[in-house]
């Protein structure tokens, strides 16, 4: 007579992919035009590759790594990278997965910085202008 057990074994990975950021990662300031919003060409956005972020994990093969992102202004999220971005921050979410659904992140910060004052319409401002201070030389309203 002979006995024998069954035993069954799970292996989990539970180690996220590695990545090295380098351009996909920090903030960029951009300065925004009279439409108050840049194109994707003018902010140099460029969705990296597996390779560029140096993507590695312990058991997924570089080819299998899935790449994804996510765009966000305002609390609205967007996978349109060529979408306007307007004048604000936009953070860009690059997501790096593996086989198991362990992921690692890099963030990207745009800034679109508006510095243009309003215009001023000349022809209906009539000089002479009269600006009363006070003691503090603080203009009044």
């Amino acid at each position: 007579m002979v006995d024998s057990c069954v035993i069954t074994i799970e292996v989990k990975d539970t180690i996220a992919p590695t990545l090295k950021c380098g351009p996909w990662e920090g903030t960029s300031q951009f300065y925004a035009d009279q439409s108050c919003e840049l194109s994707q060409a003018q902010v140099k956005v460029v969705k990296p590759t597996l390779e560029q972020l140096e993507a590695k994990d312990n058991c997924t093969a570089i080819e299998d790594l899935k790449l994804s992102w996510v765009r966000t202004f305002k609390g609205k999220k967007s996978t349109d990278l060529s979408a306007p971005y307007r004048v604000g921050e936009t953070t860009i979410d690059w997501i790096v997965t593996d086989e198991s659904g362990n992921s690692d992140t890099c963030t990207q910060y745009i800034q679109v910085i508006d510095t243009l004052g309003p215009p001023v319409d000349c022809e209906t401002v009539t000089p002479p202008l009269t600006a009363y201070v006070d003691a503090n030389c603080i203009a009044e309203p």
